[in-house]
């Protein structure tokens, strides 16, 4: 293993440990930046997952990603609604992968709720649809989808 990623699992351990322990964070006024890093490494080290083929680690890594987002949030911190749909874009592209394609449709959903019109959202959601048989809703993803790629007019 690389010495980058080894560096971004030690950091996401002890990221993890930390925040699910009762003690104060030493510095309040960078809280959020400390818990917006955590959740980017967590997206990396999902992704880095997927790359190596392992989809079920990848949808795992990203789970952690959102429930820390979503924690976050809770505790009124700014996680970038960007950082939020690509992690439930990427565990949707995983769940494809491993076939859990009602999964992938929720993470799909829950990406359009954080960005609206998202085309990745709506690509993933339209295959998974199509691998669930609900075809006529796969190609209404799809059309949506396409409309809203920007067009090159000449």
């Amino acid at each position: 293993m690389d010495p980058d990623r080894q560096k971004r699992r030690e950091e996401i351990q002890k990221a993890m440990s930390f925040i699910q322990s009762s003690l104060p964070f030493p510095e309040p006024e960078s809280y959020e930046a400390f818990m917006a890093q955590l959740v980017c490494n967590l997206l990396d080290e999902g992704n880095c997952c997927f790359r190596d083929g392992d989809s079920r680690q990848a949808a795992q890594q990203y789970g952690e990603g959102i429930s820390v987002a979503r924690y976050a949030q809770a505790e009124a911190l700014v996680i970038p609604n960007e950082l939020l749909e690509s992690l439930y874009v990427n565990r949707a592209a995983a769940c494809y992968q491993t076939r859990e394609y009602e999964r992938g449709v929720q993470d799909c959903d829950s990406a359009l709720c954080v960005s609206e019109g998202s085309r990745r959202a709506l690509y993933r959601k339209a295959i998974c649809l199509r691998e669930l048989g609900r075809i006529r809703e796969a190609y209404e993803c799809g059309t949506k989808c396409l409309l809203t790629a920007p067009h090159v007019c000449e």
